[in-house]
């Protein structure tokens, strides 16, 4: 269930990023924040699964 809802997070972040990017520019405020956005949740995925590994 928890990879489920991150799976959908990353979709919904990465499809923002896309949006944002395409309308404001790569090197755009929005577009920064919304990789930054979508850093932390892949960020944070990936520390879920490293912890999973150590148990």
């Amino acid at each position: 269930m928890e990879s489920l809802v991150f799976t959908v997070l990353v979709e919904n972040s990465r499809e923002n990023l896309f949006k944002v990017s395409q309308k404001y520019g790569l090197a755009a405020k929005q577009t920064i924040k919304a990789s930054q956005e979508l850093d932390k949740i892949l960020n944070l995925l990936n520390h879920k699964s490293l912890e999973k590994q150590s148990s």
